[in-house]
């Protein structure tokens, strides 16, 4: 039997595109078909084969289950014996043949809720992003800041603080779909929107800096065995008309979101804290702990980056932030408890904190 005639022209990904985007929705299809990376090949008995190339194991295998069929069938009414497959690779690198295999697996942060903001552990239990106020920055040099057992932060640069912490924040959130090292496109409007900041000159030139500080600075971070050193993020471009940006995060800053080294922040409740940069410091570290111990005052005031010398300004400062936390506005605290010098902190936890518990509680039973 001769083989089947292949078409004069192959099909394209495009081709099926406004009538997958059309059944599921513009969000929908933005979210999750403007990563893929679409190759399409002829094969054998007149076959053609699209290849979709998702950023993540995670992110193809959601596409194939939820809308795999749904593909299949649009791609089989351009060509009856159409066959699709779902890869993962780095996107940036080129295109696999479709002998090859499996592609490799891509460098990229882990998926969390739309309503969370995520960061590594290390970065949230240092007093990296400080609690300043109005305060003038300080330019340091490879000084080892306050942190937890375990973590190490060494900072070179002009320091961060907690509006920093925001934009950082959102800039992880806007890579969640891509390669890491792939350009991260965003509009300063839209950031500006995100953060719930106005959006005139003098807010687009705050975002500018702080964008520049998080090129400057320079991190040497130590998680138990792993270590990142290394700008937040590298440079970027941006269009001067459209204010729009393109920015860059190292691929080697996923060894800190390995092995489940990172954090979710609820986002609302980090909002409603406002202005108190204490609280939300503590909101950022407090969140890296399933059940977190007791700490001392000066302990919890030197995570936040609190630099008032007087103790009990300092404790007092610790305890408003501990109040706004628990109150019915925020609802990250179920409460606490004051003993002394100690402050022993209640979190809400989360369904994620408590599975982690009862693991833990399982293997001690062990």
């Amino acid at each position: 039997m001769g083989s089947a005639e292949q078409p004069d022209q192959l099909p394209t990904w495009n081709a099926i595109q406004a009538s997958l985007r059309a059944l599921i929705g513009d969000s929908m299809f933005g979210r999750w078909f403007d990563p893929v990376v679409a190759h399409v090949e002829s094969g054998e008995n007149g076959s053609v084969c699209l290849q979709l190339i998702a950023p993540s194991k995670f992110h193809g295998s959601w596409i194939e289950n939820t809308h795999g069929v749904t593909i299949e069938t649009l791609w089989r009414t351009l060509v009856p014996n159409g066959v699709v497959v779902f890869a993962v690779q780095d996107a940036a690198l080129s295109p696999p043949s479709m002998e090859c295999g499996f592609p490799a697996k891509v460098i990229q942060l882990d998926f969390w809720e739309d309503g969370k903001r995520a960061a590594p552990n290390a970065m949230l239990r240092a007093a990296l992003f400080p609690a300043l106020n109005n305060q003038t920055r300080k330019f340091i040099k490879e000084k080892t800041l306050c942190s937890v057992q375990g973590v190490t932060v060494i900072f070179t640069g002009e320091q961060f603080n907690q509006s920093d912490l925001d934009v950082y924040l959102e800039i992880l959130n806007f890579a969640r779909p891509f390669p890491l090292g792939t350009p991260i496109k965003f509009s300063a409007h839209g950031m500006l929107k995100a953060l719930g900041r106005a959006t005139g000159n003098h807010d687009h030139q705050w975002l500018h800096s702080v964008l520049i500080r998080l090129c400057g600075g320079v991190v040497d971070i130590t998680d138990h065995k792993k270590r990142y050193f290394g700008q937040l993020i590298y440079g970027g471009i941006r269009d001067e008309v459209t204010k729009n940006y393109e920015i860059t995060i190292n691929s080697k800053f996923a060894v800190l979101f390995g092995f489940g080294m990172w954090a979710t922040i609820d986002r609302a409740q980090r909002q409603a804290l406002g202005r108190n940069v204490t609280a939300k410091a503590l909101h950022a570290y407090y969140s890296s702990h399933a059940a977190p111990g007791a700490h001392r005052f000066d302990t919890l005031a030197d995570i936040a980056g609190i630099e008032n010398s007087n103790p009990r300004q300092r404790r007092a400062t610790v305890m408003k932030a501990h109040d706004l936390l628990q109150s019915q506005d925020v609802g990250f605290l179920e409460g606490y408890e004051v003993c002394g010098e100690l402050l022993q902190a209640h979190i809400r936890q989360t369904q994620g904190q408590q599975r982690y518990l009862a693991k833990k509680l399982l293997k001690k039973d062990d």
